[in-house]
């Protein structure tokens, strides 16, 4: 039926199901790498339907964090494992750390929406909406890209499943950080664009300054 023709795939493999291990010394993970991807043409599938069909997936067959203009929708797989740390012989610095909430995030401000499921053994464990037809006060992050706090359980095996639909470009550099790595690249940003700011204030009254000495209409 229609199911099984939109799960159809062309001439690849299936993909393995080891998990990508969120290493306590790596708090900016790139998802690229362990992403496996579902073609959903008409964009009728359900989280249901994929949850069930997790072997279709494959490795992506395109340039880096970009799947171009083919489809509309396309469904992403990344299988994670946050290590469960024995307070008994780990620093408590470590565990500290590694309990730290992980971010979710999408830099590309184009997407319209992104559907994001934790799952585990075939159920969802949470669900959130991002994208830019997300009105801002419902979005669970209030960031420059799209984002979202994810929970995951130490030492359970968690698959991220991602529903993404856009009518533009395709591009999705995704990736996992720490709650303060994230925000951490989020002031880093608004420190470089508030020099940027500053620079062309400065640009702008040096052009005032001299066009009030010189009368010369080249520096208004």
């Amino acid at each position: 039926g229609f199911l099984c023709a939109a799960l159809s795939l062309t001439g690849q493999a299936a993909p393995t199901n080891a998990s990508l291990v969120l290493a306590n010394s790596e708090r900016i993970v790139a998802l690229w790498p362990a992403v496996t991807v579902l073609r959903d043409p008409e964009g009728a599938l359900t989280i249901g339907d994929v949850l069930g069909a997790t072997d279709r997936f494959v490795a992506p067959q395109s340039a880096y964090a970009t799947l171009g203009l083919q489809q509309k929708v396309v469904w992403l797989h990344v299988p994670v494992l946050l290590p469960r740390l024995d307070s008994m012989t780990q620093p408590e610095t470590s565990n500290a750390r590694m309990n730290e909430a992980w971010v979710l995030d999408f830099d590309y401000t184009l997407l319209n929406r992104i559907d994001v499921y934790v799952t585990t053994d075939g159920r969802v464990l949470q669900h959130a909406v991002l994208g830019n037809s997300q009105p801002e006060a419902l979005r669970p992050l209030r960031s420059r890209s799209h984002a979202a706090v994810l929970s995951l359980q130490p030492g359970v095996k968690h698959a991220l499943l991602m529903r993404v639909e856009t009518s533009g470009s395709m591009i999705l550099p995704l990736s996992l950080s720490s709650f303060s790595s994230f925000h951490g690249q989020a002031l880093n940003e608004q420190l470089l664009q508030g020099m940027l700011a500053s620079l062309g204030v400065c640009l702008l009254l040096y052009s005032l300054l001299q066009w009030i000495s010189l009368r010369e209409p080249l520096y208004i």
